[in-house]
């Protein structure tokens, strides 16, 4: 699925009103555009719209003008190619801060650096297997399990908008099933899913077409269905930067029905770990943090069902990027907070006691909700209500004295 980095906003303490001193807080945005098309983009934080956007420093694109009355960029793109551009702005949600008993509902009004990679593109459409750039980071997915769903497949194109897709030649395996096009207007990307359950093991090739009033095009792409038996896929875990926040919400793919998972092993400083059960129903291991010393630190992964068990030892680097000497002292990290389920349509953790944050995203990087909360040791009512943010998957980001000391994938249906 697309990934983009999950940032961190300010907490929010006491009275709202003292968030006009807040400090600017970084996102990061990938976005995407046609060339020789119009272009009115505006730019979205909590649900709303950026307002009083400042044009800070590098290169728009030709044609382009960041529109400060409507707080756009608008115009029409004339050249293709990347461009970065660093923007300010000011972004406004509701929130609540909570204590044991109630919660006040308050607006916040955070000011945004925001950090853009711009890509303008071809009008004729293009599919895409992965996406790569300093702010997105996707490929297409390519291992499934019979009998599991499979979440869909997702499929990328640019281009002009209305895109339609077709399966050109090859097979789907039994139990997969196409669905509508859709354009995620924030990103500017057109998105094809085909979704169901596999129900036959083994290698399928396939080409998608794509096509738009510029052309068409089309791209083979090929997927694996593997047994119920588990199965480690991969061969390493992610590398991180020295001093870099980051997460990896599925840094390990793995096979197999019912897959339970496990880890030995020492974490360098400031990075930490969770094996459990992730957004879908499975299982999954999930790193994050900031990472204060580089070297290589082998893991041991186990994937165990009822019918075996897989093991592999996998090395997890932290690279430094102003040096070539690697540092290998690591010292491993732990943290209590675990997300305890939602009932009655409201997110609970279990905390110890102490004052936290809780933020909740969406996949696409937006915050959506978040709460203070007062915690006493035990199960807490965050205050995050999901009644009326629809079906779907969503990050929940658990932050303690400034550090992230959760982030999950939860599934709200």
């Amino acid at each position: 699925m697309l990934k983009s980095k999950i940032l961190k906003l300010l907490t929010v303490i006491g009275i709202i009103a003292t968030m006009a001193t807040a400090q600017e807080e970084e996102e990061r945005w990938a976005l995407f555009a046609t060339i020789n098309t119009q272009l009115d983009m505006p730019l979205f934080w909590g649900g709303n719209k950026i307002t009083n956007l400042e044009f800070v420093n590098g290169t728009l694109p030709n044609g382009l003008t960041l529109n400060t009355t409507a707080d756009e960029i608008s115009g029409i793109p004339t050249k293709l190619g990347t461009f970065e551009f660093l923007l300010k702005g000011i972004g406004k949600m509701k929130g609540l801060i909570c204590d044991d008993e109630n919660c006040q509902e308050v607006e916040v009004e955070q000011p945004l650096l925001i950090s853009v990679e711009l890509f303008i593109t071809e009008q004729a459409p293009k599919l895409v297997a992965s996406l790569t750039g300093k702010n997105i980071d996707w490929e297409f997915p390519t291992a499934y399990t019979i009998g599991r769903n499979s979440g869909g497949i997702m499929f990328v194109a640019t281009g002009a908008a209305p895109i339609s897709f077709s399966l050109e030649s090859g097979a789907l395996p039994d139990g997969f099933e196409f669905s509508e096009g859709e354009v995620v207007e924030e990103l500017g990307l057109w998105l094809y899913h085909i979704s169901g359950v596999p129900s036959e093991v083994g290698k399928f090739e396939f080409t998608i077409k794509a096509t738009n009033a510029h052309g068409s095009t089309t791209q083979k792409f090929e997927i694996e269905v593997f047994g119920v038996e588990p199965k480690i896929i991969s061969d390493a875990l992610p590398t991180f930067t020295l001093g870099k926040d980051s997460a990896i919400w599925s840094a390990v793919l793995v096979m197999g029905e019912d897959v339970k998972l496990s880890y030995e092993g020492t974490l360098p400083k400031g990075l930490y770990i969770r094996a459990g059960s992730g957004a879908w129903g499975w299982d999954e291991i999930e790193i994050w943090g900031t990472p204060t010393e580089a070297g290589e630190f082998p893991i041991t992964i186990t994937a165990t069902n009822k019918h075996g068990t897989d093991t592999k030892v996998l090395m997890l680097r932290v690279i430094d990027p102003n040096s070539t000497a690697i540092k290998n002292t690591p010292t491993r990290k732990t943290t209590a907070v675990s997300f305890a389920g939602i009932r009655n349509g409201q997110i609970n953790l279990n905390l110890q006691a102490g004052n936290y944050t809780a933020e909740l995203y969406n996949l696409q990087g937006r915050l959506v909700g978040r709460a203070d909360i007062n915690a006493t040791t035990g199960i807490n009512a965050t205050g995050l209500r999901t009644d009326n943010l629809g079906r779907g998957v969503f990050i929940l980001n658990v932050k303690r004295a400034g550090n992230s000391v959760l982030r999950q994938k939860i599934s709200v249906r």
